[in-house]
């Protein structure tokens, strides 16, 4: 363990790793969105007077934001106490501008006025929508039309006009829509609503992709049982309640004595959850984050799935009874940086460099104690970070060296860092290899040893953290790294693809079975990373080996996200902002693949 005068504490075994092909410098990279540091940075929360979208805007102007409240004239008093709560509590300014996101002239004058009463937009979120539940035979014309108008067509005027003039200003910027996994899949007697929603998902891949260039990135929420006054009432509302109603009007149950399945987690979301994420997509952490709608992919969601994953709709847009309570068992509050006094500690592997180093100096940051493991081979880079962590940063870091896809080795990881930090907290599977080259010139044994470096070694991690978290009785996080290879399959790359589409399935799997005891499992996808394997692609000898390659390195943004994006990903997921995200690869690629 590492302490001011450092004594290493060392695990012996033999990391069968081969070394990597790529040797290189740098690829060059272009700027990228401004982080808007010494500027007023503003935001437009539409929808803003109650639930999610009165969070949101507390939590950015809790960020520094000045903030723009928009919803309709209906609402004009609850948003004019919200401007007043945000005024004298943060300290930041506050307008409120009514107005109906589906009449055009209304969103730009929101966005006028905003300008005009702020100084500018850096962020806008379109969050105002509505819903009703009807059989599609029982839907009128005048239904249908209304919640397209404000779904839809408002997500889409709202996009539009920030994004002009975003574009205007030159300086990048961030759009936030809200989607639904009623976006992925439809669902009874939700046909207007769910259709909406993909609309929402196409709007914003569509956005991403164009506007990349300017340096604006474009993603949405997909929020699910969430702890709201709608909430509460549902059962008392209506089902056929006239949709002429206002955007905050609450979407009651389809039928009445139908239950949604409860979450795996075993808890509703709140507000504030939603409102953590809006504020990581917003903040400088995620500008390699664009074009993401919902974080489970179409291909493996299910009508099962949808009750577990992620967040669902932002008003609870399917079946709910209130009878469903939140679990009486707490999550684990060792991760939270609301409880500084809990000692937490993280395991990161593969921590010499790159990612990994990135990650481990990331949680140091955030008041984690590290174990840091890596190949016996890369022993004094590893040291090199445990010193920083130490000497630098001021937290415990244990130097562990071992074989990530041995079980001995993973066991004795787990088992000394709780010996000696005193339990495990988050476990980050990160370390892997990756291989190029033809399937059919694929030979077995590096499949095998491909495999068994980028699964067997994951399965291992979660397993003996999980047995480890279990045992301390107070929840946890669990980190995995997927890949955008992990979500399309990628010519000439077909191993590392498919321990990439592995490690998805091994995450949702894991987080079913372990969310009864408070843990959450996630993985990281990440695109293009300046790391070593991306600075030696252009000296692959083999030319259509190294085309198909380079073809990996675009995005739409046009530059390389760096490892320090990745680490903030993880810094998120990990938080107890991140407590109800559970069962995702999250996808960190700068636009290249849109699911």
């Amino acid at each position: 363990m590492f302490a001011r005068q450092p004594t290493q504490l060392f695990l012996k075994s033999t990391w069968h790793f081969p070394k990597l092909a790529f040797r290189a410098h740098f690829l060059s990279r272009t700027a990228s969105p401004s982080t808007l540091s010494g500027l007023n940075r503003t935001a437009v929360i539409t929808g803003a007077s109650r639930g999610i979208g009165r969070a949101i805007a507390l939590r950015l102007a809790h960020d520094g934001y000045d903030v723009a409240l928009n919803d309709l004239p209906s609402s004009s008093g609850l948003i004019d106490e919200l401007s007043t709560i945000i005024k004298e509590k943060t300290g930041r300014k506050a307008v409120t501008i009514t107005g109906d996101v589906s009449v055009e002239e209304d969103v730009r004058n929101l966005v006028d006025g905003a300008v005009e009463g702020l100084g500018g937009i850096d962020v806008m979120v379109a969050n105002a929508g509505i819903c009703f539940t009807k059989s599609i035979a029982d839907t009128t014309v005048k239904d249908w039309d209304k919640i397209q108008a404000i779904n839809s067509r408002g997500t889409f005027l709202c996009y539009k006009y920030a994004a002009l003039q975003m574009i205007k200003q030159g300086r990048g910027g961030r759009i936030i829509g809200a989607s639904s996994l009623g976006g992925k899949l439809g669902r009874p007697y939700l046909s207007g609503y769910c259709s909406t929603k993909f609309v929402v998902c196409a709007l914003t891949q569509s956005g991403a992709q164009e506007w990349a260039k300017h340096g604006i990135t474009v993603n949405a929420y997909a929020p699910g049982p969430i702890e709201t006054d709608m909430l509460k009432v549902i059962s008392d509302v209506d089902p056929n309640a006239d949709v002429e109603a206002g955007y905050s009007v609450f979407c009651p149950s389809t039928m009445s004595n139908q239950t949604v399945p409860q979450t795996a987690l075993g808890i509703n979301g709140t507000p504030e959850d939603i409102a953590g994420l809006v504020s990581y997509l917003a903040s400088d952490q995620a500008k390699f984050i664009t074009g993401q709608a919902t974080l489970p992919s179409t291909e493996n969601l299910t009508p099962a799935m949808f009750s577990t994953s992620l967040v669902r709709l932002r008003t609870l847009a399917f079946p709910l009874s209130n009878k469903l309570k939140p679990a009486s068992r707490k999550l684990s509050t060792a991760p939270s940086s609301n409880h500084p006094e809990s000692p937490r500690v993280a395991v990161v592997t593969g921590a010499s460099r790159g990612i990994g180093r990135a990650i481990a100096l990331r949680l140091a940051k955030d008041g984690y104690d590290l174990a840091l493991n890596d190949l016996p081979s890369n022993q004094s880079q590893l040291d090199e970070v445990g010193s920083e962590i130490v000497e630098h940063i001021g937290r415990r870091a244990l130097v562990l060296t071992g074989d990530a896809a041995v079980e001995e080795d993973v066991k004795n990881l787990v088992a000394k860092t709780a010996e000696d930090l005193g339990g495990v907290d988050v476990m980050v599977a990160n370390a892997g290899i990756a291989a190029i080259g033809a399937l059919i010139n694929q030979d077995t044994e590096a499949w095998d040893n491909i495999v068994r470096v980028n699964l067997k070694g994951p399965f291992l991690c979660y397993k003996y953290a999980a047995v480890q978290m279990i045992k301390q009785g107070s929840g946890g996080r669990i980190v995995g790294a997927s890949s955008v290879a992990g979500k399309k399959g990628m010519r000439n790359a077909g191993a590392y693809s498919a321990t990439k589409f592995a490690v998805r399935g091994l995450t949702q799997t894991a987080a079913q079975e372990w969310a009864q005891y408070g843990i959450t499992v996630n993985a990281y996808a990440p695109g293009p990373i300046e790391t070593d394997m991306a600075k030696g692609i252009s000296f692959i000898p083999d030319e259509d080996l190294r085309r198909s390659a380079q073809e990996t390195l675009k995005t739409d943004l046009g530059f390389l996200g760096t490892p320090e994006d990745v680490a903030g990903l993880v810094s998120y997921l990990v938080s107890e902002q991140g407590r109800f995200i559970t069962g995702q690869a999250i996808t960190i690629d700068g636009g290249q693949i849109y699911k």
